[in-house]
């Protein structure tokens, strides 16, 4: 085999790992802050067990930030009850039922976790070719052609804004609120699970910086 086209293969293999590393970027290129406050009366307050409250709009958004709040909650010994599942919508649940339940299992505060204006912008910037052999199954910004792969690299930018609550449910007080800011941007495509996922990173931080939560994880 020459060197020539020994140099051709490498050249090729790196273009094809790059191009399935893209996506992964995204979270490297993703920022996220938050503040947050706790009201005086409750500094230093760390619940036990809490009912979780997730609203977004868009249902795998949703879903994405629940696992990671429960599992990050969950491994510092603090036990999670979600709302569906507590109180289904099989019915009108009143308030009366609802405490009712929740101070049979023992639940002393929510963590209700919300969204707000997000915006997204993706544009086209160029293409780049890859010669030697043939290739496919790149997705959709890849495709081939004859001994050749044309892949369109494209820009994108993505904004989100979240809020986080804590709430004393026997106080009928807020003990904690956190504003979550998640900005990414890059050569690739930013989907909204990296919203979802930095929501729930900037609930959990803001919680462990303001000792709303332990910082590690409860030795089992």
């Amino acid at each position: 085999m020459t060197k020539q086209l020994k140099s051709s293969q490498s050249f090729f293999l790196l273009a094809v790992l790059l191009l399935f590393a893209c996506p992964f970027n995204a979270e490297a290129l993703r920022s996220t802050k938050q503040q947050s406050h706790t009201d005086p009366d409750y500094i230093g307050y760390q619940p036990k067990s809490v009912l979780l409250i997730v609203e977004f709009a868009d249902m795998d958004m949703r879903d994405i930030a629940t696992a990671r709040l429960v599992k990050d909650l969950e491994k510092r010994g603090i036990s999670v009850h979600l709302y569906d599942d507590l109180f289904p919508p099989t019915r009108a649940w009143s308030e009366e039922d609802q405490l009712k339940i929740i101070e049979k299992i023992g639940v002393e505060a929510a963590l209700v976790v919300t969204e707000g204006a997000a915006d997204s912008v993706v544009n086209a910037i160029g293409t780049q070719t890859w010669g030697t052999a043939s290739a496919s199954g790149f997705g959709n910004y890849a495709t081939a052609s004859g001994n050749s792969t044309t892949t369109t690299i494209f820009t994108a930018k993505s904004v989100a804004n979240f809020a986080g609550v804590l709430y004393h449910i026997e106080d009928d007080r807020i003990a904690w609120t956190a504003d979550i800011y998640s900005k990414a941007s890059g050569t690739l495509i930013v989907g909204a699970s990296g919203d979802a996922k930095a929501a729930a990173k900037g609930v959990i931080k803001g919680l462990i910086e303001n000792g709303h939560i332990p910082k590690k994880s409860a030795r089992r």
